[in-house]
């Protein structure tokens, strides 16, 4: 749908150039749509024998859950190929437009730290990977993002990927680095140059309590990690990545119940996928070699869906052959967890009746709904057993619009798992939720369950990369209220870029087979 002007919110948005590889993004028009990105790397929170929870990531120590929504194919401040990392800070009655809004800007921003500015003045790539982790254990949640120096890839062919960067300096050589912005009681506010540590996901696989990183899908950081960037200990992990050198996802959980979570990889060869690799936790972190799951995904989520104990994985089964994943109809292949981690029989999800949401027709088609294509768990409903968001965003609507996609919500039950059909279904026309379908929205781009408060049933967060604000395909997000009966469309929280402060321009689309838009939407954290 064409969005009015949204208010602001409270935000911490950065805005830097970006030149993004990615094939996310929606395109209004009747072309089939690519695939949403892989979903980036995700984590699980270890609770009690190995029930996997929501963690809750809240970067001002409040109390309250905050939502990161990365951007990064925004264009900003006359530069095309800019990008944008949003906090949205919470309160008592959830994300809340009204509260205090800190605001990162490229050019001419506000409340921009010294040690930071000069880097998004000549930044790109920012936001491109995002994690969230306390990784100093002071409390604060903190935000693990890369930024690429200098001139874009074009500008700079041929030279290093990794420069040669020294966390600390100011001034750095064209190249990609990370950035660690430490959270603190007003928020985000010192920040810490490393070099680069490519796609990042969090967790703690020695079970000390401390915040481990994954880095580039096969690096171990072990915390607690010093405001210099500084880690406990590293180490790294093994297995045949294929064609890329590094897994193609990972997903992070205790899986077999030792209180340590565990670390589930995705990998292939070209058009091919090998079977997911299972690296359990243990007292000195992850083992380094893996052995065989029987799925193939591209993106995954970990919960307890049925309160056994143990967290159970539910994959995007993309099968042996991912290039078909484009125009597969979908589905989600779901392993339960035990003592040996993630094995036994799989159970299977896929999408109610046809390729249009409500479309119960026998016989229907759903190909190119991409159901699974993004994945969130959370106990949604507050009963202990974790529930299933599925996204399909490439899932026709009822009135036949292409691509404007939906999301499911299967509710896990004590003793049973998920249930074979949803308990929920979202779309833009759902009532309650606020806009109206259209032709490559992508509604359920992203999926992810954030814990408002602790205790609290999880609020469910849903990206739209393919929404349209007053520039085509700026992205949207949706933030539906945790309930006793679970997510519920009501008080919806729902804002596009411009309610950030953030510009809605971004990449163009220039064939059938590119991405356009921000990306706002595309992820979330």
């Amino acid at each position: 749908m064409r969005r009015a002007p949204a208010l602001a919110l409270t935000a911490i948005t950065a805005l830097l150039a970006t030149a993004c590889s990615s094939e996310t993004g929606g395109r209004d028009g009747d072309r089939r749509t690519p695939t949403p990105s892989p979903a980036a790397p995700s984590s699980a929170a270890a609770g009690p024998k190995g029930k996997a929870v929501v963690a809750t990531s809240d970067f001002n120590g409040d109390g309250y859950g905050d939502l990161v929504v990365p951007a990064p194919w925004t264009a900003a401040s006359g530069r095309e190929q800019a990008g944008a990392v949003v906090v949205v800070y919470g309160g008592e009655d959830g994300i809340d437009l009204r509260r205090r809004r800190q605001t990162l800007v490229a050019v001419g921003g506000t409340s921009v730290p010294a040690r930071l500015k000069p880097l998004l003045d000549q930044g790109h790539r920012f936001g491109e990977h995002v994690t969230a982790a306390d990784l100093d254990g002071d409390g604060n949640t903190d935000l693990v993002a890369s930024l690429d120096i200098g001139s874009t890839d074009d500008e700079r062919a041929g030279e290093s990927a990794e420069g040669d960067h020294e966390p600390g300096r100011d001034e750095q050589q064209a190249g990609p680095v990370t950035l660690v912005l430490w959270g603190s009681r007003i928020g985000l506010e010192e920040v810490t140059v490393l070099p680069s540590l490519g796609e990042t996901a969090t967790g703690d696989f020695d079970g000390d309590g401390h915040a481990d990183l994954v880095t580039g899908g096969t690096r171990l950081l072990y915390g607690p990690f010093g405001r210099d960037g500084r880690q406990r200990k590293s180490g790294r992990i093994e297995g045949n990545w294929g064609d890329s050198g590094s897994p193609r996802h990972v997903v992070v959980g205790d899986l077999n119940g030792d209180g340590r979570d565990d670390l589930v990889t995705s990998q292939g060869f070209e058009e091919m996928s090998y079977p997911d690799r299972f690296h359990p936790g243990g007292k000195d972190g992850l083992r380094a070699k893996g052995r065989d799951v029987t799925s193939y995904g591209l993106a995954a989520a970990v919960g307890d869906f049925d309160c056994d104990g143990f967290a159970d994985l539910a994959s995007y089964d993309i099968g042996a052959v991912s290039e078909d994943s484009v125009d597969s109809a979908g589905r989600v292949r779901v392993l339960s967890g035990g003592p040996k981690g993630p094995g036994g029989s799989a159970v299977f999800l896929t999408a109610p009746g046809g390729g249009r949401a409500g479309d119960h027709t026998p016989g229907a088609t759903n190909q190119g709904d991409q159901f699974g294509a993004a994945l969130g768990a959370g106990d949604g409903d507050g009963d202990g057993c974790a529930d299933l968001a599925v996204g399909a965003p490439g899932t026709d609507d009822a009135a036949g619009h292409t691509d404007a996609g939906a999301v499911y919500v299967f509710k896990g039950m004590r003793g049973r798992g998920l249930g074979a059909t949803p308990a929920r279904t979202y779309t833009q026309d759902s009532a309650g939720v606020p806009g109206n379908g259209e032709r490559g929205d992508l509604f359920g781009s992203a999926v992810s369950f954030r814990a408002a408060t602790k205790g609290a049933p999880a609020d469910l967060a849903v990206g739209a990369a393919g929404e349209d604000g007053t520039r085509s395909d700026s992205g949207a997000v949706w933030v539906l209220p945790g309930g006793p009966t679970g997510p519920i469309a009501e008080h919806v929280v729902s804002f596009g870029p411009a309610a950030v402060h953030a510009p809605e321009t971004g990449e163009p689309a220039t064939d059938p087979g590119s991405r356009s838009g921000t990306g706002f939407g595309a992820t979330l954290r």
